[in-house]
């Protein structure tokens, strides 16, 4: 055997007695397998939307309302009384705040004609959830004053609200365009003069300047008010 081969032989002798020699690796704790995984992914997500519901405030809105005059139809044609159909709170969280005073004055023996007419005369006229919930308290106090049981009011003004949502859908998918094309006009001048102040001296010597942050300025508020200007067209309902 060569000297060279012996080398070798001598070098994997002790490469394998190393590793033979090396301390066996901590025994794993025994786990549960996925279900333990699972249910703290789960604990998680309850604890994450808790979170959000806690801090942001239910909103009303008109498709609310809809579903509202749907669910009274629905128990009307079910054989119950008006008054007893909106006893009934709503599944919605904002629409049931909004309409807690109602049902605190039918259990308090008022009539339905008076307590629709009271709720609908406190609601705001500039919003426009407010104003389909005073429309649908109108059309309930109408219908409870001269006693009729058909629900064809109550479905006409889900159908028009529900046809309000729909537009108001429509109008907000056409001008999703224009309101990106907003957001792209305000921002890519900002961008633009930064990277330029930043990589070019003399672009920032003239932004220092009192001359050029007075144009800076007036650049700035130009965009503010396009900006405003685009954001109140594409906010802009029929």
């Amino acid at each position: 055997m060569t000297a060279n081969a012996a080398s070798w032989c001598a070098v994997a002798a002790i490469v394998v007695g190393g590793l033979a020699l090396q301390p066996a690796p901590p025994a794993r704790r025994p786990t549960t397998g996925g279900a333990d995984r699972g249910d703290d992914r789960r604990r998680r997500m309850n604890v994450a939307r808790t979170w959000r519901s806690s801090w942001r405030t239910p909103q009303l809105t008109v498709d609310a309302v809809a579903q509202w005059c749907d669910q009274i139809a629905r128990t009307v044609r079910s054989g119950h009384t008006l008054r007893a159909a909106v006893s009934i709170a709503p599944d919605d969280a904002a629409l049931s705040a909004a309409t807690g005073r109602l049902r605190h004055d039918l259990d308090r023996g008022c009539d339905l004609a008076t307590a629709t007419a009271t709720l609908a005369a406190v609601q705001p006229t500039t919003e426009r959830a407010a104003a389909a919930l005073r429309l649908a308290l109108s059309v309930l106090s109408a219908a409870s004053g001269v006693g009729t049981t058909s629900t064809e009011p109550i479905d006409r003004v889900a159908a028009a609200l529900r046809q309000q949502v729909a537009d108001d859908q429509e109008r907000a998918a056409q001008s999703a365009q224009a309101r990106l094309s907003a957001r792209v006009l305000t921002t890519l001048p900002v961008g633009t003069l930064a990277m330029l102040a930043l990589v070019d001296p003399d672009v920032r010597a003239v932004v220092v300047a009192p001359h050029g942050a007075l144009i800076v300025a007036i650049g700035g508020a130009l965009n503010l008010v396009g900006w405003q200007w685009m954001r109140r067209i594409t906010r802009r309902r029929a």
